[in-house]
Protein backbone atom coordinates (compact mmCIF):
# COMPACT_ATOMS: atom_id res chain seq x y z
CA UNK A 1 0.00 0.00 0.00
CA UNK A 2 1.33 3.41 -0.96
CA UNK A 3 1.70 5.72 2.01
CA UNK A 4 0.82 9.22 0.94
CA UNK A 5 0.47 10.96 4.31
CA UNK A 6 2.01 14.40 4.44
CA UNK A 7 4.68 13.30 6.88
CA UNK A 8 8.33 13.19 5.95
CA UNK A 9 11.81 13.25 7.43
CA UNK A 10 14.02 16.25 6.79
CA UNK A 11 17.50 16.08 8.31
CA UNK A 12 16.78 14.97 11.89
CA UNK A 13 13.18 16.23 11.96
CA UNK A 14 9.78 14.79 11.13
CA UNK A 15 7.45 17.26 9.42
CA UNK A 16 3.73 16.52 9.21
CA UNK A 17 0.23 17.88 8.67
CA UNK A 18 -2.54 16.70 11.00
CA UNK A 19 -6.26 17.33 11.22
CA UNK A 20 -8.46 16.66 14.25
CA UNK A 21 -11.83 17.41 15.78
CA UNK A 22 -13.39 18.31 19.07
CA UNK A 23 -16.48 16.13 18.64
CA UNK A 24 -19.05 17.33 21.14
CA UNK A 25 -22.65 16.86 22.14
CA UNK A 26 -22.91 20.18 23.97
CA UNK A 27 -21.88 18.73 27.35
CA UNK A 28 -19.03 16.36 26.53
CA UNK A 29 -16.16 16.00 24.06
CA UNK A 30 -15.08 12.70 22.52
CA UNK A 31 -11.28 12.30 22.74
CA UNK A 32 -8.83 9.49 22.00
CA UNK A 33 -5.65 7.95 23.39
CA UNK A 34 -3.54 4.88 23.04
CA UNK A 35 -4.45 2.36 25.71
CA UNK A 36 -2.48 3.08 28.92
CA UNK A 37 -1.58 6.61 27.77
CA UNK A 38 -2.45 9.30 30.31
CA UNK A 39 -3.10 12.13 27.85
CA UNK A 40 -6.12 12.45 25.59
CA UNK A 41 -6.16 14.10 22.17
CA UNK A 42 -8.72 15.31 19.66
CA UNK A 43 -9.69 12.56 17.20
CA UNK A 44 -8.01 12.79 13.81
CA UNK A 45 -4.95 11.88 11.84
CA UNK A 46 -2.59 12.74 9.02
CA UNK A 47 -3.54 14.66 5.90
CA UNK A 48 -2.75 12.83 2.65
CA UNK A 49 -1.24 14.41 -0.45
CA UNK A 50 -4.03 16.06 -2.46
CA UNK A 51 -6.48 16.27 0.47
CA UNK A 52 -7.76 19.37 2.18
CA UNK A 53 -7.66 19.34 5.99
CA UNK A 54 -11.47 19.00 6.04
CA UNK A 55 -11.53 16.08 3.59
CA UNK A 56 -8.81 14.34 5.61
CA UNK A 57 -10.80 14.85 8.80
CA UNK A 58 -13.93 13.32 7.28
CA UNK A 59 -11.86 10.31 6.10
CA UNK A 60 -10.12 9.86 9.47
CA UNK A 61 -13.37 10.05 11.48
CA UNK A 62 -15.05 7.59 9.10
CA UNK A 63 -12.07 5.19 9.40
CA UNK A 64 -11.75 5.46 13.18
CA UNK A 65 -15.33 5.58 14.46
CA UNK A 66 -17.47 5.09 11.33
CA UNK A 67 -19.17 8.47 11.62
CA UNK A 68 -20.14 10.64 8.68
CA UNK A 69 -19.77 14.10 10.08
CA UNK A 70 -20.70 17.66 9.41
CA UNK A 71 -17.91 20.05 10.29
CA UNK A 72 -19.16 23.10 12.16
CA UNK A 73 -16.05 25.31 11.88
CA UNK A 74 -12.29 25.58 12.27
CA UNK A 75 -11.28 26.37 15.87
CA UNK A 76 -7.48 26.22 16.02
CA UNK A 77 -4.38 26.20 13.86
CA UNK A 78 -1.55 24.77 15.96
CA UNK A 79 2.16 24.77 15.22
CA UNK A 80 3.35 21.85 17.32
CA UNK A 81 7.05 21.31 18.16
CA UNK A 82 8.22 18.27 20.12
CA UNK A 83 11.19 15.96 20.66
CA UNK A 84 10.34 12.26 20.89
CA UNK A 85 13.06 9.59 21.08
CA UNK A 86 15.72 12.14 20.02
CA UNK A 87 13.77 13.12 16.90
CA UNK A 88 12.45 16.62 16.43
CA UNK A 89 8.86 16.90 15.25
CA UNK A 90 7.19 19.88 13.65
CA UNK A 91 3.51 19.50 12.94
CA UNK A 92 0.81 21.79 11.62
CA UNK A 93 -2.61 20.87 13.02
CA UNK A 94 -6.06 22.16 12.16
CA UNK A 95 -8.63 21.42 14.88
CA UNK A 96 -12.31 21.67 13.99
CA UNK A 97 -15.54 21.72 15.97
CA UNK A 98 -18.06 18.97 15.26
CA UNK A 99 -21.42 18.91 16.99
CA UNK A 100 -23.22 15.57 16.96
CA UNK A 101 -26.63 14.35 17.95
CA UNK A 102 -26.68 11.16 20.03
CA UNK A 103 -29.25 9.63 17.64
CA UNK A 104 -26.67 9.51 14.84
CA UNK A 105 -23.82 8.00 16.84
CA UNK A 106 -23.76 4.35 17.91
CA UNK A 107 -20.81 4.71 20.33
CA UNK A 108 -22.41 6.79 23.01
CA UNK A 109 -21.15 4.94 26.10
CA UNK A 110 -18.57 6.78 28.24
CA UNK A 111 -15.63 4.79 26.88
CA UNK A 112 -15.06 2.32 24.04
CA UNK A 113 -12.04 0.75 22.32
CA UNK A 114 -11.54 0.27 18.58
CA UNK A 115 -8.34 -1.23 17.14
CA UNK A 116 -6.26 -0.52 20.26
CA UNK A 117 -7.39 3.11 20.56
CA UNK A 118 -9.46 4.14 23.56
CA UNK A 119 -12.20 6.71 22.92
CA UNK A 120 -13.45 8.60 25.97
CA UNK A 121 -16.31 11.05 26.45
CA UNK A 122 -15.09 13.81 28.79
CA UNK A 123 -17.23 16.50 30.40
CA UNK A 124 -16.32 19.90 28.99
CA UNK A 125 -16.24 21.29 32.55
CA UNK A 126 -13.56 18.70 33.48
CA UNK A 127 -11.33 20.02 30.69
CA UNK A 128 -11.42 23.52 32.13
CA UNK A 129 -10.67 22.29 35.67
CA UNK A 130 -7.38 20.59 34.64
CA UNK A 131 -8.70 17.15 35.63
CA UNK A 132 -7.82 15.91 32.14
CA UNK A 133 -4.46 16.11 30.37
CA UNK A 134 -4.71 17.00 26.68
CA UNK A 135 -2.26 16.77 23.81
CA UNK A 136 -1.02 19.00 22.37
CA UNK A 137 -0.33 20.42 25.82
CA UNK A 138 -1.17 24.00 24.86
CA UNK A 139 -4.85 22.98 24.83
CA UNK A 140 -4.61 22.61 28.63
CA UNK A 141 -3.93 26.34 28.98
CA UNK A 142 -7.05 27.51 27.18
CA UNK A 143 -10.04 28.99 28.96
CA UNK A 144 -12.25 28.57 25.89
CA UNK A 145 -12.08 25.49 23.68
CA UNK A 146 -14.76 26.92 21.40
CA UNK A 147 -13.60 30.44 20.44
CA UNK A 148 -15.69 32.60 18.10
CA UNK A 149 -12.71 33.23 15.83
CA UNK A 150 -9.94 30.93 14.61
CA UNK A 151 -7.07 30.91 17.10
CA UNK A 152 -3.43 30.35 16.09
CA UNK A 153 -1.39 28.56 18.79
CA UNK A 154 2.25 27.55 19.10
CA UNK A 155 2.91 24.48 21.22
CA UNK A 156 6.52 23.79 22.16
CA UNK A 157 7.03 20.49 24.01
CA UNK A 158 10.70 20.24 23.01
Amino acid sequence: MLRDDISFELDSSIISWRTAALINDGKRILLQRKINDASLAPIGGRVKVGETFEKALRREIKEEINLNLKIDRLLFVIENFAVIDSKRYQEISFIYNIIIDNKEFKYYQDMFVIDGIEFVWVKISDLYSNKISLKPEILNTLTNLFPNDIVHLINNDS
